[in-house]
Parts: C-alpha cells; structure tokens; sequence
C-alpha cells in the first residue's frame, strides 16, 4: 500500500495526522485512483460516534494536486 502511496505521489495527509494509519484501500480504475476509507461505528455513546463521523469528514475532505485522485468512505 505504501508503494502505491509513493509510485503516484500521494500526499495522504491523513496518515500523518492520524498516528501513520494506512486507508483500508487503494485501487485504480484507468487513470483515477481511488483511496478508500471503510468506517463501523460501533453504536456506542454519541461522543464515540461524533469522533468517527468527524474522522470521515476528515478522510474525504481531503485533497491532492492529482485531481485524478479521489478519497472515498462507507459508514
């Protein structure tokens, strides 16, 4: 996975903000490349559930200078 981050250039700030977590998936469809975030919230109190909705807000509002690279998440 970290390959992949490297081969295209793909700053995935997230990964330093977030303790060096790696995305759940990376895959490419023709010349797109999509990084992909899978979320369960685990139904505990509500602070626990606004921590993970936040985390994804955070996952998808991400950018890259490559608008060919495309950040995704399911809850």
């Amino acid at each position: 996975m970290l390959e992949m981050l490297k081969k295209y250039k793909i700053q995935f700030r997230f990964r330093r903000e977030r303790q060096n977590k790696n995305p759940d998936v990376i895959f490419k469809i023709k010349k797109d490349i999509f990084i992909y975030e899978h979320k369960l919230t685990n139904g505990g109190e509500g602070g626990t559930q606004n921590a993970e909705i936040n985390e994804i807000i955070a996952f998808i509002n991400q950018t890259e200078n490559n608008k060919k690279i495309h950040y995704l998440s399911c809850l």
